[in-house]
């Protein structure tokens, strides 16, 4: 029996299940023609960068390629692009990529802080290193080290009841609990080639949403 089978779902049989509300959502949204470039002011000294642009929805099978390829371009400083920017290049103080997984279409984020003479030239740096992730794609070891990281953060994440609970309470909302405890082997199935698939289909270097924050 899983978890749910266990524990929460007892918990919860005898309660009557409710109507589900209806979904009001109609079309995923258009994809981007240009750049679109926006630019806040605040009294801060230095710099933050976000560029972003539409991945999948939960229930779309490009999910798990995607938490895999933000892994390899965007999460910790063995990453490629904290590794190119910061590294290499010494052009910001932080930089990541992240997806993340709503019931529909989840935004891909590039982060950076830096100071603002770099704004431009840390842009240049990451649109290259996306590039390079399509036209060249990743290798066998990172996507073990990807796999390794994220099945280990998703089981520190529920070490506890309540985090489990939480957890259960909002993927079974609106995909279903399976999703949950089906994660980790989803994860581990998961090819190079689909990755691959995922870089060339979602990472757009040409048209994406770009936001600075900057000092006044």
């Amino acid at each position: 029996p899983t978890i749910h089978d266990r524990g929460y779902g007892g918990i919860f049989a005898a309660i009557p299940r409710g109507s589900t509300p209806p979904d009001n959502y109609t079309n995923p949204p258009e994809p981007l023609a240009e750049i679109k470039r926006f630019e806040i002011k605040k009294d801060i000294g230095q710099a933050y960068l976000i560029m972003a642009e539409p991945g999948p929805r939960i229930d779309n099978k490009d999910q798990y390629a995607c938490d895999l390829m933000a892994s390899i371009l965007g999460s910790g400083e063995s990453s490629r692009i904290y590794r190119k920017l910061q590294n290499d290049l010494g052009l910001v103080y932080d930089a990541s990529f992240s997806f993340y997984t709503f019931k529909y279409e989840g935004p891909m984020l590039v982060f950076a802080q830096l100071d603002p003479a770099n704004l431009e030239t840390s842009e240049a740096a990451i649109r290259e290193v996306l590039k390079e992730a399509k036209e060249k794609g990743f290798t066998e070891i990172e996507l073990r080290k990807a796999k390794n990281k994220i099945k280990t953060d998703y089981f520190l994440s529920h070490e506890t009841g309540q985090d489990v609970a939480n957890d259960y309470a909002r993927y079974d909302s609106h995909i279903g609990y399976k999703f949950l405890e089906n994660y980790p082997a989803m994860i581990e199935k998961t090819t190079l080639a689909e990755v691959q698939a995922a870089a060339n289909k979602y990472l757009n270097t040409e048209a994406y949403v770009v936001t600075t924050v900057v000092p006044q």
